[in-house]
Protein backbone atom coordinates (compact mmCIF):
# COMPACT_ATOMS: atom_id res chain seq x y z
CA UNK A 1 0.00 0.00 0.00
CA UNK A 2 0.96 3.37 -0.99
CA UNK A 3 0.07 6.24 0.94
CA UNK A 4 -0.60 9.61 -0.64
CA UNK A 5 2.59 11.92 0.55
CA UNK A 6 3.56 14.89 -1.32
CA UNK A 7 5.53 16.42 0.90
CA UNK A 8 9.06 17.02 1.38
CA UNK A 9 10.71 13.25 1.77
CA UNK A 10 14.16 12.40 3.31
CA UNK A 11 15.18 9.03 1.89
CA UNK A 12 18.47 7.12 2.30
CA UNK A 13 19.46 7.86 5.65
CA UNK A 14 19.40 11.38 4.84
CA UNK A 15 21.47 11.74 1.93
CA UNK A 16 18.38 11.85 -0.43
CA UNK A 17 15.92 14.84 -0.21
CA UNK A 18 13.10 14.36 -2.46
CA UNK A 19 10.80 17.42 -3.34
CA UNK A 20 7.21 17.79 -2.69
CA UNK A 21 7.68 16.86 -7.22
CA UNK A 22 9.39 14.31 -6.14
CA UNK A 23 12.41 15.56 -7.61
CA UNK A 24 16.10 15.18 -5.86
CA UNK A 25 16.88 18.48 -3.95
CA UNK A 26 19.92 19.94 -6.07
CA UNK A 27 21.86 21.49 -3.47
CA UNK A 28 21.73 18.99 -0.96
CA UNK A 29 21.97 16.05 -3.79
CA UNK A 30 25.51 17.83 -4.72
CA UNK A 31 26.57 18.31 -1.13
CA UNK A 32 25.73 14.39 -0.45
CA UNK A 33 27.14 13.18 -3.61
CA UNK A 34 30.22 15.24 -3.00
CA UNK A 35 30.69 13.60 0.20
CA UNK A 36 29.81 10.22 -0.85
CA UNK A 37 32.62 10.67 -3.53
CA UNK A 38 34.98 11.39 -0.92
CA UNK A 39 33.84 8.25 1.67
CA UNK A 40 33.76 5.87 -1.44
CA UNK A 41 37.20 3.74 -0.86
CA UNK A 42 37.10 4.09 2.79
CA UNK A 43 33.50 2.10 2.48
CA UNK A 44 34.46 0.09 0.27
CA UNK A 45 37.78 -1.14 2.69
CA UNK A 46 35.35 -1.57 5.61
CA UNK A 47 33.59 -3.80 3.71
CA UNK A 48 36.45 -5.70 2.17
CA UNK A 49 37.44 -6.10 5.79
CA UNK A 50 34.33 -7.38 7.20
CA UNK A 51 34.03 -10.06 4.25
CA UNK A 52 35.68 -12.98 5.67
CA UNK A 53 34.24 -12.39 9.38
CA UNK A 54 30.77 -11.85 8.40
CA UNK A 55 30.77 -15.12 5.97
CA UNK A 56 32.43 -17.11 8.73
CA UNK A 57 29.68 -15.70 11.46
CA UNK A 58 26.98 -16.63 8.26
CA UNK A 59 25.98 -13.24 7.82
CA UNK A 60 24.57 -11.64 4.33
CA UNK A 61 25.80 -8.56 2.87
CA UNK A 62 23.95 -5.68 1.16
CA UNK A 63 25.06 -2.21 -0.29
CA UNK A 64 23.14 0.26 -0.85
CA UNK A 65 23.74 3.30 -3.06
CA UNK A 66 22.31 6.79 -3.21
CA UNK A 67 23.06 9.50 -6.15
CA UNK A 68 24.28 6.02 -7.89
CA UNK A 69 26.98 5.78 -4.97
CA UNK A 70 27.67 3.64 -2.50
CA UNK A 71 26.85 4.79 1.12
CA UNK A 72 26.19 1.74 3.49
CA UNK A 73 26.90 -1.72 3.84
CA UNK A 74 24.62 -3.53 5.68
CA UNK A 75 24.97 -7.27 7.40
CA UNK A 76 22.62 -9.26 8.37
CA UNK A 77 21.99 -12.68 10.29
CA UNK A 78 19.53 -14.91 8.44
CA UNK A 79 18.47 -16.27 12.22
CA UNK A 80 18.90 -12.42 13.73
CA UNK A 81 21.82 -14.41 16.07
CA UNK A 82 23.03 -11.36 18.55
CA UNK A 83 26.42 -12.84 18.96
CA UNK A 84 27.41 -12.99 15.45
CA UNK A 85 26.07 -9.60 14.41
CA UNK A 86 27.59 -8.40 17.98
CA UNK A 87 31.01 -10.08 16.92
CA UNK A 88 31.05 -7.98 13.31
CA UNK A 89 29.97 -5.22 15.10
CA UNK A 90 32.63 -5.66 17.28
CA UNK A 91 34.80 -6.35 14.22
CA UNK A 92 33.89 -2.98 12.50
CA UNK A 93 34.57 -0.99 15.43
CA UNK A 94 37.99 -2.46 16.07
CA UNK A 95 38.65 -1.37 12.11
CA UNK A 96 37.16 2.31 12.54
CA UNK A 97 39.59 2.87 15.49
CA UNK A 98 42.67 1.28 14.03
CA UNK A 99 42.30 3.22 10.71
CA UNK A 100 41.29 6.26 11.74
CA UNK A 101 37.43 5.58 10.11
CA UNK A 102 36.33 8.44 11.61
CA UNK A 103 33.89 9.73 8.72
CA UNK A 104 31.88 6.75 9.45
CA UNK A 105 29.89 5.32 11.97
CA UNK A 106 28.90 1.56 12.96
CA UNK A 107 25.00 1.10 13.92
CA UNK A 108 23.04 -1.73 15.03
CA UNK A 109 19.75 -3.22 15.63
CA UNK A 110 17.91 -6.54 16.50
CA UNK A 111 18.70 -7.79 13.25
CA UNK A 112 21.50 -6.14 11.33
CA UNK A 113 24.55 -3.67 11.72
CA UNK A 114 25.44 -1.55 9.02
CA UNK A 115 28.20 1.19 8.13
CA UNK A 116 28.10 3.94 7.37
CA UNK A 117 28.87 7.94 6.68
CA UNK A 118 29.04 9.49 10.69
CA UNK A 119 28.18 13.05 9.51
CA UNK A 120 25.87 13.16 6.89
CA UNK A 121 22.55 11.86 7.68
CA UNK A 122 18.76 12.55 9.03
CA UNK A 123 19.89 14.89 10.99
CA UNK A 124 21.74 16.89 8.76
CA UNK A 125 19.25 16.32 6.14
CA UNK A 126 16.32 17.89 8.53
CA UNK A 127 18.54 20.83 9.68
CA UNK A 128 19.19 21.59 5.77
CA UNK A 129 15.24 21.45 5.37
CA UNK A 130 14.48 23.76 8.17
CA UNK A 131 16.90 26.34 7.83
CA UNK A 132 16.86 26.42 3.91
CA UNK A 133 12.77 25.72 3.47
CA UNK A 134 11.08 26.07 6.78
CA UNK A 135 12.66 28.62 8.60
CA UNK A 136 9.73 29.67 10.17
CA UNK A 137 7.91 26.12 10.65
CA UNK A 138 5.82 25.91 13.30
CA UNK A 139 6.01 22.15 13.92
CA UNK A 140 8.17 19.76 12.49
CA UNK A 141 7.86 15.95 13.31
CA UNK A 142 10.10 13.06 13.54
CA UNK A 143 9.56 9.57 13.28
CA UNK A 144 12.06 6.96 14.19
CA UNK A 145 12.42 3.09 16.03
CA UNK A 146 15.83 3.00 16.86
CA UNK A 147 18.92 4.35 19.01
CA UNK A 148 20.61 5.67 15.81
CA UNK A 149 17.13 7.96 14.93
CA UNK A 150 18.13 9.72 18.61
CA UNK A 151 20.26 12.68 16.61
CA UNK A 152 17.44 13.15 13.82
CA UNK A 153 14.97 12.76 16.35
CA UNK A 154 16.27 15.52 18.50
CA UNK A 155 16.56 17.99 15.12
CA UNK A 156 12.82 17.59 14.97
CA UNK A 157 10.54 19.59 16.93
CA UNK A 158 8.76 16.23 18.45
CA UNK A 159 9.62 12.66 18.36
CA UNK A 160 7.23 9.68 17.56
CA UNK A 161 8.45 6.33 18.43
CA UNK A 162 6.46 2.90 17.71
CA UNK A 163 6.09 0.79 20.79
CA UNK A 164 8.23 -2.50 19.83
CA UNK A 165 10.91 -0.49 18.04
CA UNK A 166 14.48 -0.81 19.84
CA UNK A 167 14.21 2.89 21.12
CA UNK A 168 11.19 2.73 23.44
CA UNK A 169 12.56 -0.79 24.22
CA UNK A 170 15.86 0.46 25.66
CA UNK A 171 14.17 3.59 27.30
CA UNK A 172 12.32 0.83 29.07
CA UNK A 173 14.94 -1.57 30.06
CA UNK A 174 16.90 1.75 31.07
CA UNK A 175 14.40 1.75 34.83
CA UNK A 176 16.11 5.45 35.21
CA UNK A 177 14.89 6.88 38.70
CA UNK A 178 12.12 9.09 39.02
CA UNK A 179 12.85 12.94 39.57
Amino acid sequence: MTLPFTSWRVLDHGLTILTPQGEPEPQWTGQASGHLHSLRQTLEDGTAHILPHAQRLGCRLTRHTAHELPFMSVLKHPDADPHALAEVQRHWEEWLTQTGGAALQVIANANNVSLLPASLGKAQAVMYLRRTYFSDAALVLGLGDSLSDVPFLNACDFALTPPGGQLLRSVTAARLPQR
